[in-house]
């Protein structure tokens, strides 16, 4: 996107937002391509080998993945220390409050972008921690679930009176002690499968 772009008000030469966070999930999923080839082979735009099962739980895998891949870049958005990632909206800084108050949305900041050489000095740095750091640990989704309707037979249904199991964050905090999980992601977890155990219960 170039300076004849009035909608994007990127430069030319720079890194969009959206270009940005594909580099980054590249380098912090280590299932990225996996994730990829899950959705091009699942999709309804091969007819021969949809499967609308397989499709949404593609969809799922790629959408949780997706978030906990915000919360690595925008804590580093948040906390850089070494100053080289650096994000500009019309030429100006964006500077800490404005990430801290973002939530996680695919192609929202389309008018964000960063300086070639100040991003590449970041990402290779960022490359090098998570080479050193190993593969992530994957979620198995099946041993969530298993853990969420277990969590809940031992507790019990919410109840408002009682601090320590008033509601879903409650159920939240326990997803992240177990898993290791950010906040943003053990609230997706808690919400999804709370409406499963529920459901489950009903008429039971």
């Amino acid at each position: 996107m170039g300076d004849d772009d009035p909608k994007s008000g990127i430069p030319e030469n720079a890194i969009s937002f959206e270009e940005a966070f594909e580099q980054v999930f590249d380098v912090a999923c280590p299932d990225a391509k996996e994730l990829r080839r899950a959705l091009d082979a699942a999709g309804p735009t091969v007819p021969e080998t949809y499967n609308e099962e397989t499709w949404l739980a593609a969809c799922e895998a790629w959408d949780i993945a997706r978030h906990e891949v915000w919360e690595i870049f925008k804590s580093e958005l948040v906390y850089c220390l070494d100053g080289t990632l650096i994000a500009y909206l019309e030429g100006e800084r964006l500077k800490r409050g404005y990430w801290e108050a973002q939530e996680f949305s695919d192609n929202v900041h389309e008018s964000i972008y960063f300086r070639p050489h100040q991003f590449g000095e970041w990402l290779k740095r960022f490359t090098g921690q998570k080479s050193n750091a190993g593969r992530k640990p994957k979620i198995d989704p099946v041993k969530m679930k298993k853990f969420i309707f277990a969590t809940m037979d031992d507790e019990g249904p919410f109840d408002p009176q009682v601090k320590e199991w008033n509601g879903i964050e409650r159920l939240a905090e326990k997803i992240r002690e177990r898993f290791g999980v950010a906040e943003a992601i053990s609230k997706r977890w808690a919400n999804k499968y709370y409406s499963d155990w529920k459901a489950s219960k009903q008429g039971s």
